[in-house]
């Protein structure tokens, strides 16, 4: 056996060397999982609904859909930005159809336990 096939092999099944490399495994994960943390969130919701209703003999339908969506970003300073916007349709048989937009921007900040950036 030559010098250096015993350093490979020295190397090969040297335990430091092999639990060193993977605590940098480790530590490249957790590396993301709090990068992720700060990964805008996004989240979309719809709804739809359609009621007939009988009276006297009369058909009514009543025809109502909402779609909605979110966007959620944690902040450095350990806040919460989200951002909030909707469109909801109604519509009852022989009237016009309305429609309802909204937007939301809330921002949750903690003051005490759990505030970042002193």
């Amino acid at each position: 056996m030559s010098l250096a096939d015993t350093v490979l092999h020295t190397v090969k099944h040297n335990r430091a060397i092999a639990s060193a490399y993977l605590d940098r495994i480790v530590q490249r994960y957790d590396l993301k999982v709090a990068e992720d943390k700060f990964t805008p969130k996004p989240v979309l919701t719809t709804t739809a609904q359609k009621n007939v209703t009988k009276i006297n003999g009369d058909e009514i339908e009543d025809e109502n859909a909402i779609i909605s969506g979110e966007i959620t970003e944690t902040l450095p300073t350990g806040g919460l930005l989200s951002l909030n916007a909707s469109r909801s349709y109604d519509r009852t048989d022989n009237s016009s159809t309305q429609h309802t937009d909204s937007w939301n921007v809330s921002l949750t900040q903690p003051l005490l336990k759990g505030a970042g950036l002193r």
